[in-house]
């Protein structure tokens, strides 16, 4: 009887290395959901590779195991915007209104993902008023009031910055209709937003009178 060879158990840092080797992105259509939800996860899988690897760190291969899992961050990261966003970025920072498709679209989209506040925050601060059509000004409105409804975050300021770009009657009945809304939370940045408003009122007066 021929005895079996027994398999050399794999090391800790070779297991990692298998990990990050099968742990495969999302090749489907782009969706910004998708994307950031698949960024969101290769973080927190990077992590967990960091950490453990380091746990075995006088295994010299410990380093290439979190090297390999860094460039597959990095691959997420990049992948959580579409084909060609950076290029309409630089441009809209630049002042041309060619970019702004893209700006709207993610600010619609609202992906969120470590990084995607100040990229919404910088988008906003380079959008001008002049390079907006009707149909990007409701947009821009829409994109105000979802927040308003939706969540109070660190980037908020520049959404109360968003509504005075694109304020007008329309914006201001659908901020009030919200100060009744059964939710304190939405009542309340309701408010914080007309105040904003209230207060681009007063500087216009103020300027007119000078």
């Amino acid at each position: 009887m021929k005895h079996q060879k027994r398999k050399t158990p794999l090391t800790n840092i070779q297991r990692l290395a298998s990990k990050v080797e099968d742990h495969r992105l999302p090749s489907r259509p782009f969706d910004y959901a998708a994307q950031a939800q698949s960024l969101n996860d290769t973080q927190k899988f990077f992590r967990e590779i960091v950490d453990e690897a380091r746990r075995d760190c006088a295994d010299p291969k410990a380093e290439r195991v979190i090297e390999a899992a860094r460039r597959l961050y990095n691959a997420a990261r990049e992948a959580a915007y579409p084909a060609g966003f950076q290029e309409s970025f630089q441009r809209l920072c630049t002042g041309d209104a060619t970019g702004l498709e893209a700006a709207i679209a993610f600010l619609e989209a609202d992906p969120w993902f470590f990084g995607s506040g100040y990229v919404k925050v910088k988008l906003i601060r380079h959008i001008k008023p002049p390079m907006l059509t009707p149909s990007g000004k409701t947009r821009l409105q829409n994109v105000v009031l979802h927040m308003v409804e939706t969540r109070h975050g660190q980037e908020f300021n520049a959404y109360k910055q968003l509504a005075r770009k694109v304020d007008d009657a329309f914006l201001r009945e659908q901020l009030a209709q919200r100060l009744k809304s059964s939710d304190t939370d939405t009542q309340r940045r309701a408010r914080w937003v007309l105040e904003a408003l209230a207060q681009k009122d007063s500087m216009e007066q103020e300027w007119e009178s000078r």
